[in-house]
């Protein structure tokens, strides 16, 4: 329904929005003037096995479908574990729970999956279109901005869901790479992603890709709320070329 009132919400929006780059080059906020780190220590193998350093080597981008997501469950749990910090004597938890929402989310409608690989995996971006029901949205803090709640049941918003890069990858471009696959194969007008507030690194990240901030999210349990981070989707013309992914 039109009204002042929409249109002011979708415009304090729009002056908050920045597009996403549609081709992605150039450092991130971590790499200026950074050099690569040293080779990896971990590859994605069976718990316990021996680590095997190995020389830096480019790395290409694969999707992952809901089968294969489901077949490699395992793997992708340990990717998300090595990639991640977590308290003493939760990781196991995290373990479990990581499966749990993979499960649910791939599920969802739009899913999407990409890894980065060379030898090993180093890397991964998964996510999904908001469901249209809003439900999403139910424990946002803040006033919902009216374009967002539109653009959700047009269906047009896609959730970012997981986004990691092994220690030993990072400051090479890698994540920023992930993340515009991800996008450029989504085809919504916007993309969101939840942030927790003491992730200075993943805050630094999002809003030097273009992100904006408008507002935080409280989980349903009670826990510490998240940042929302929203950026337009750019569109790509007809026919160009996916971002670099290989078969």
């Amino acid at each position: 329904m039109a009204s002042a009132h929409h249109h002011e919400h979708k415009s304090q929006l729009e002056s908050a929005l920045i597009a996403v780059p549609d081709h992605v080059t150039g450092p991130g906020p971590a790499e200026v003037d950074s050099a690569p780190e040293a080779a990896p220590e971990f590859a994605l193998r069976p718990w316990g096995a021996p680590a095997v350093a190995r020389a830096p080597l480019p790395v290409f981008l694969r999707r992952m479908t809901r089968w294969q997501a489901d077949l490699h469950r395992a793997e992708l749990a340990t990717l998300h574990l090595v990639g991640n910090t977590w308290r003493h004597g939760t990781a196991y938890d995290e373990y479990r729970n990581f499966l749990t929402r993979l499960s649910e989310h791939a599920g969802l409608t739009g899913f999407d999956l990409i890894l980065a690989e060379n030898t090993e995996t180093v890397g991964m971006a998964y996510g999904a279109r908001l469901d249209r029901s809003g439900a999403f949205w139910r424990h946002f803090a803040d006033d919902l901005p009216d374009a967002l709640d539109v653009l959700t049941a047009q269906g047009q918003v896609f959730a970012v869901l997981e986004l990691m890069v092994l220690p030993a990858y990072r400051r090479q471009g890698i994540a920023r790479r992930l993340l515009s696959s991800l996008l450029d194969r989504s085809g919504s007008e916007l993309a969101t992603a939840l942030v927790s507030p003491d992730n200075e690194a993943g805050h630094a990240a999002y809003l030097a890709w273009g992100w904006a901030r408008i507002g935080r999210l409280g989980p349903p349990d009670g826990t510490s709320p998240y940042d929302v981070l929203v950026a337009q989707v750019p569109r790509k013309p007809r026919g160009a070329a996916p971002y670099e992914l290989t078969p």
